[in-house]
């Protein structure tokens, strides 16, 4: 009996069902009590958690705050909220990538090994200060999967919707839209000078994708100058040619190197040097920052620059570029899925650009890696027949034996031992005088001053999601005037201190702030922080 063409065959797919299991195990070794060993990120997810409490999708990630706008209807602590987030998609990754690794390889083995890698990697990649990251690659592997295997125009609708989805997720891919419209564009061309006949549904597409790129483009210019800006600085605070915080002052290091200029062609045009400068320490730095991905959480910090994990980076930028030296032959010869390799490339193109122009960033790599080494190691079992022998490794006994010592050795994430029992007592990070974030926000919402306003100036990121509604926040970047003048003008009585904000360029060298740290300032006291032995609070009541 011939088999079905669907995505699960009818017939029972044993190693795969061992294969998922076995992903659902170590899915649960790392998110079991997970908050207690899970760290509050004060920034890019902070930021989108902000925006959708308070009611506003914006003009970039609408896609993403619908998402966490429907999440909200049911978990309405903002804590909680991103919480549950984060462990949401953490799963919808591990799965997506799965089921994307078993559609492109045909292997259970393969989907489970992919899969379980890149769920225990650093966990700068598998707990990423920025969860929409992850939720954008999983969209784009889910996409795939749907894609491949189907008819050509079939295909293009999907991957036509696809691109849409994720503009609407992250600007960038805006340029994956723009190529994707070209693409099927040239194709409803094409089968329009060869008179085949049209589909409606595919023109209907192609017609909409246009109008939503024309009508609403999301990429203002604001969001990729204020990611350059601060990647510009971040690179060169890399390599010791600047010593302020990139992130709060890296107009100074524009200004220094570019003038007036505010966008990237801007950057460009007013010095070519110090551009091609910033984009060859990007081309330098990528294995460095690849090698970061690939650290498992539980070896510890080893360092991305030790030799088992460059050779690690290495083979995986070789196996990406042998990807794409196949794919330009592609184009020579005419190859078959011609078609399905422009579209990898054309999804893959928006990460690739901003690698070089912005900064290879960990979390941001976490959008293309994967989804290229699939691709890439697919491409040489096509080409020199590698893992022929997929089929012994995807006998039943031998996916239960590799995924039952793979699933042991995995530390649980909570307590940092292996095996299969679960971790009891209160294992974990908090509470324990290492002044993490989730300590700060409880010190904070018990914060108790009868009632009266609180307005706090503090350098921890964007909180005031998660503080009490009577409590105001000014960061410390907001500063542009003296010390007792910006105190005085809005009403600042809470000051946060520690070694951060004691070394800010805005602060350092201001004596009246000077002042008040050495509590000489009147009507100010200290507060000590529990859990934050380095840390003090001064109030003025």
């Amino acid at each position: 009996m011939q088999k079905s063409k669907s995505f699960f065959y009818p017939s029972f797919n044993l190693p795969l069902v061992i294969s998922f299991f076995g992903i659902c195990l170590v899915l649960f070794k790392l998110l079991y009590k997970f908050e207690n060993v899970w760290e509050f990120m004060s920034y890019d997810e902070a930021y989108h958690i902000h925006y959708t409490i308070t009611g506003h999708l914006g003009s970039d990630g609408i896609f993403y705050r619908f998402y966490l706008t429907l999440l909200n209807q049911f978990i309405t602590n903002p804590i909680n909220l991103y919480r549950t987030n984060f462990a949401l998609v953490t799963i919808i990754f591990g799965i997506s990538l799965f089921v994307f690794t078993y559609k492109v390889t045909k292997s259970a083995f393969l989907a489970f090994l992919f899969s379980y890698f890149f769920l225990i990697v650093n966990p700068t990649f598998s707990m990423s200060p920025s969860y929409i990251t992850h939720f954008n690659a999983s969209v784009m592997m889910l996409v795939f999967t749907f894609a491949l295997g189907r008819k050509k125009d079939q295909m293009l609708i999907i991957l036509l919707i696809g691109a849409v989805i994720l503009t609407l997720i992250r600007p960038e891919y805006s340029l994956t839209l723009l190529l994707s419209i070209i693409v099927v564009s040239f194709y409803v061309l094409y089968q329009y000078l060869t008179f085949q006949h049209f589909k409606y549904p595919f023109i209907i597409t192609l017609l909409i994708a246009s109008f939503l790129l024309i009508k609403y483009n999301p990429t203002d210019g604001h969001r990729s100058s204020i990611a350059f800006c601060q990647h510009y600085a971040y690179g060169l605070f890399q390599f010791d040619l600047w010593k302020e915080d990139p992130w709060s002052y890296c107009e100074l290091a524009m200004s220094k190197d570019f003038g007036s200029a505010k966008t990237i062609s801007e950057a460009l045009i007013a010095n070519p040097s110090k551009f091609l400068g910033h984009v060859l320490r990007n081309i330098f730095i990528l294995p460095k920052e690849l090698g970061s991905l690939l650290i498992p959480f539980f070896i510890g910090e080893p360092g991305n620059n030790t030799v088992p994990v460059q050779v690690a980076a290495y083979s995986v930028i070789l196996i990406v570029l042998f990807w794409f030296i196949g794919f330009f032959f592609s184009l020579y010869q005419g190859q078959r899925n011609l078609l399905q390799k422009c579209f990898v490339l054309i999804y893959a193109m928006p990460v690739l650009v901003s690698t070089i122009l912005i900064y290879p960033r960990p979390h941001y790599l976490l959008m293309v890696v994967p989804f290229l080494l699939i691709f890439g190691i697919q491409n040489l079992v096509e080409k020199f027949g590698l893992l022929r022998y997929k089929a012994k490794f995807s006998f039943p006994i031998k996916s239960i034996l590799v995924a039952s010592i793979l699933i042991y050795v995995t530390p649980w994430r909570l307590s940092g031992k292996s095996g299969l029992t679960i971790p009891e007592g209160q294992a974990g990070i908090h509470g324990k005088g290492l002044c993490t974030s989730v300590d700060n926000l409880n010190f904070l919402n018990h914060l108790n001053f009868e009632n009266k306003e609180m307005v706090l100036l503090s350098n921890l990121g964007f909180i005031s999601t998660f503080l009490p509604k009577e409590m105001r926040v000014y960061h410390h970047f907001d500063k542009n005037s003296n010390f007792d003048e910006f105190i005085l003008r809005n009403k600042i009585n809470l000051v946060w201190i520690n070694s951060a904000l004691l070394n800010d360029l805005n602060f350092r060298n201001d004596n009246e702030f000077k002042k008040l740290v050495i509590g000489k300032s009147k009507g100010w006291k200290r507060m000590n922080i529990p859990n934050c032995p380095n840390d003090f609070l001064l109030f003025n009541f």
